[in-house]
């Protein structure tokens, strides 16, 4: 994984969301888990399933891929590795996008978060 602090952020936000909406800390921490390996890996989920018309039992689910690409957390974003490895360019726009999108993305569901808090029982 690339800079640790952005997408540390947003599994962190993700994390507290689901806390808020479970009632057992099991199901919570698996949503969690199960979260961050989608957030992994959609990226590359779309592009297979994009450039790929015989992508095995979700060929044609483009649609499906795209809601689950806007729901889910794009982690793989932040991954800057071979920008670092290669010294390429960042440019400061794509930054800016960046880091504006896991802002909006953390706040987002920290304000989720703790809706769903308010109005969970808490009495058992």
């Amino acid at each position: 994984m690339g800079s640790p602090g952005p997408s540390l952020l947003m599994v962190l936000a993700l994390s507290f969301f689901w806390f808020s909406m479970a009632s057992n800390s099991f199901v919570a921490l698996t949503f969690s888990l199960l979260s961050y390996m989608v957030g992994q890996n959609v990226e590359t989920l779309r592009y297979v399933i994009e450039r790929n018309s015989k992508a095995g039992f979700l060929a044609g689910q483009e649609s499906l891929i795209k809601i689950v690409s806007w729901l889910f957390p794009n982690l793989s974003l932040f991954d800057k590795k071979h920008v670092a490895a290669y010294g390429l360019d960042f440019p400061l726009s794509e930054f800016a996008l960046i880091s504006g999108y896991g802002l909006v993305y953390t706040f987002t569901l920290l304000w989720l978060a703790v809706f769903f808090y308010q109005r969970k029982e808490l009495a058992k």
